[in-house]
C-alpha cells in the first residue's frame, strides 16, 4: 500500500510539471526533398506533436512560414509536410487545453506579409478555442538579421512564464557555427529539469 501511494504521489507530481518544447513541429515529416536533406540542421524534436503531448508537453513553440501558397511550420529553410492549420487542429483536439506560441520564421518585411500573418493569427484565435494562444512574434526585425522576437500581437494569454532549457543557436553562442541541435544535445546529455512554476522549453523531449 505504501508503494502504491508513493508511486501515485510521484505520478501526480510529474503531472504538474510545466513542459514546453522548442521548435515543436520539427518532429513532424519534412515537406520536400530539400527539407529532408536539411533535417539534421533543423530538427529540435524527435517526437511528433502528438507524442510530445503524451510525454507531458503543454506548451508548443510553433514557427510558421508562407510556402507554396500555404502556411507551413518551419525552421530556417526546413518546413513540414502538414499545413500549420493541420498541426494547430491536432493540438486543439487534445483532451487538455495547451498553450501555443506562434512565431513567423524569418524576416517579416512588407506590410502585406505582416497583414496576412495577423489575419492567420486572428483566425486561429477563433478556429481553435481549446488552444491558449500566446503572443505572435517575428523571429527577425524588418531592419536586420539579428534574432530579436518582435512582438506583433500580445494575444490573449501573454502572461505565461517560460525559461530556456536548450542551447539557442542564435549567434550568441559559439555552437551557432555548427548548427546541429541533436549533436549538442548528444554531447551535453542534458537532463531536462522541470518544475510547476515556469514552463521550461527543451529540445528532444
Amino acid at each position: 500500500m505504501h508503494w502504491f501511494l508513493e508511486r501515485k504521489e510521484k505520478f501526480n507530481m510529474a503531472e504538474t510539471m510545466l513542459i514546453g518544447t522548442h521548435n515543436s513541429a520539427t518532429g513532424e515529416k519534412s515537406g520536400s526533398l530539400l527539407s529532408w536533406l536539411l533535417t539534421p540542421f533543423a530538427k529540435c524534436q524527435s517526437k511528433t506533436i502528438k507524442q510530445q503531448y503524451k510525454a507531458g508537453c503543454r506548451l508548443f513553440d510553433i514557427r510558421i512560414k508562407w510556402i507554396n501558397n500555404a502556411w507551413h511550420c518551419a525552421h530556417g529553410l526546413w518546413y513540414t509536410k502538414k499545413y500549420a492549420s493541420e498541426i494547430l487542429h491536432e493540438i486543439n483536439g487534445f483532451p487538455e487545453s495547451c498553450y501555443v506560441s506562434i512565431t513567423y520564421e524569418g524576416k517579416l518585411n512588407g506590410e502585406q506579409k505582416k497583414h496576412d500573418l495577423l489575419l492567420f493569427f486572428h483566425w486561429a484565435q477563433t478556429a481553435f478555442p481549446n488552444i491558449k494562444l500566446g503572443p505572435l512574434a517575428a523571429k527577425y526585425s524588418d531592419n536586420g538579421v539579428s534574432v530579436d522576437w518582435t512582438i506583433l500581437d500580445h494575444g490573449l494569454n501573454s502572461g505565461v512564464k517560460t525559461q530556456q532549457g536548450f542551447i539557442p543557436l542564435d549567434g550568441k553562442h559559439w555552437q551557432t557555427y555548427l548548427p546541429i541541435p541533436w549533436l549538442w544535445d548528444k554531447i551535453y546529455t542534458r537532463k531536462h529539469i522541470f518544475n510547476n512554476d515556469v514552463y521550461t522549453f527543451v529540445d528532444f523531449l
